[in-house]
């Protein structure tokens, strides 16, 4: 159930995503869309495996379309936007839901980490009203977790890559703050790290 997001992590359903597009009377078949991504690392290798992908099953024909990181910025910044696909990665600067879902689905932040454009008022009083203002942790978590349903039933992003890093230390290497990795973005604190 994708647009209640009860089965997470997705399993990929070919058969079913199918007949799902043809009861609502959709035919991707033949459809040519712009596919946005920024030309960092090996994200227009991902993006051209992912437009594949589509092709083969859906026969949606994405163009990929690497942009340079500050023109893919930009690009989805103005009033424009992205008129297409787009893959676009995000870490939370902090270990809470806010993190994440006020700046990527917020109307306020249309046009600036809102490259989807979503903007709902319900998810907007809940987000900014409800939970931000709530003095209590489980009532907070109440109040995400609302939210997050909003997202489910609109689905104004669709996660379709999830990224996993692997790192190796020698075992003399010891973390000043006695972590080797940020809690939030998994990322190495190699300001911390240090060789006795």
């Amino acid at each position: 159930d994708v647009g209640g997001c009860k089965q997470l992590p997705v399993r990929g359903d070919v058969a079913l995503a199918r007949r799902l597009l043809t009861e609502q009377g959709v035919s991707l078949q033949g459809m040519k869309v712009p596919f946005y991504v920024n030309n960092d690392g090996r994200n227009v290798v991902l993006a051209r495996a992912v437009a594949a992908q589509w092709k083969r099953v859906l026969g949606l024909d994405a163009v990929v379309r690497p942009l340079a990181f500050q023109a893919f910025v930009n690009r989805g910044a103005s009033p424009r936007g992205l008129d297409g696909v787009f893959r676009f990665s995000w870490a939370t600067p902090y270990p809470d839901p806010d993190g994440s879902l006020f700046p990527l689905f917020s109307t306020e932040r249309v046009g600036r980490d809102n490259f989807s454009r979503y903007s709902n008022p319900a998810f907007d009083r809940v987000i900014v009203r409800q939970a931000r203002e709530s003095n209590e942790v489980a009532d907070r978590a109440l109040e995400y977790r609302a939210a997050e349903q909003l997202l489910c039933e609109d689905l104004p992003m669709v996660p379709l890559t999830f990224s996993l890093s692997r790192y190796l230390l020698a075992p003399n290497v010891k973390a000043a703050a006695g972590s080797y990795l940020d809690r939030t973005s998994g990322q190495p604190l190699l300001r911390q790290l240090w060789i006795p």
